[in-house]
């Protein structure tokens, strides 16, 4: 629609993982500032040696979370942190349950020529709701070879340590056992976005860019 553009504004830097974002080289998005290094979310890389390399030589110094995004997360660009709420292994050490929770919060914005009127965003917020659960919640198991010592009560995992060689790492059998939580919330104006949460965005023509300069979030 002609004369309807939106750009974000100079205060929103931030984006995955609440890191920094530093989009004077790549664009908007395309690089964070995890503190000691650069990450690159294209490749799901650093773009610099893990100052820790020596400590873990079985990992390519340019990993990110250990290559484990799924059940760990990189908190500055050093050490990796196994990320979990309950975990229990059976005695022979074989299979482990790892248990979280996820809380995803999410703005909806309408960015279209369609007045919120004739919009019923409290239903799109209740099915946007219902699909993230679905979707990313549930159950599911794969092999992976892990450089971890679980530490255990029974057969409950009360601690992680990372294998000092990678000749100690084993194969397990894990199961993700994810609940999602969802907070959606519906906001009018650009400006009210909170930096900590996912957009969703409602526009006329995703396609058509010639008037318009989309948020990114």
């Amino acid at each position: 629609m002609v004369g309807r553009k939106f750009s974000a504004t100079n205060n929103y830097r931030f984006g995955f993982n609440g890191k920094e974002q530093d989009g004077e080289v790549k664009g908007t998005g395309e690089q964070y500032d995890y503190g000691f290094r650069i990450y690159d979310p294209r490749i799901g890389k650093f773009l610099s040696v893990d100052p820790l390399y020596k400590t873990y030589p079985y990992y390519t110094p340019y990993q990110f979370a250990g290559n484990m995004p799924i059940a760990a997360i990189d908190l500055d660009g050093l050490e990796v942190k196994v990320s979990f709420d309950f975990a229990t292994v059976t005695k022979d050490r074989t299979a482990i349950e790892i248990k979280s929770s996820v809380s995803i919060k999410v703005q909806i914005i309408n960015l279209s020529a369609i007045p919120n009127t004739d919009l019923d965003l409290q239903n799109i917020a209740l099915n946007l709701s219902s699909d993230l659960s679905n979707k990313l919640g549930g159950k599911s198991t794969a092999i992976m070879t892990l450089p971890f010592i679980f530490k255990s009560k029974g057969n409950h995992v009360i601690g992680v340590e990372t294998v000092k060689d990678s000749k100690d790492s084993k194969d397990y059998s894990v199961t993700f056992n994810t609940y999602v939580t969802t907070d959606i919330s519906v906001v009018n104006d650009i400006s009210k976005i909170d930096k900590d949460a996912w957009v969703f965005a409602i526009v006329d023509n995703v396609n058509d860019q010639k008037n318009l300069t989309l948020l990114d979030c």
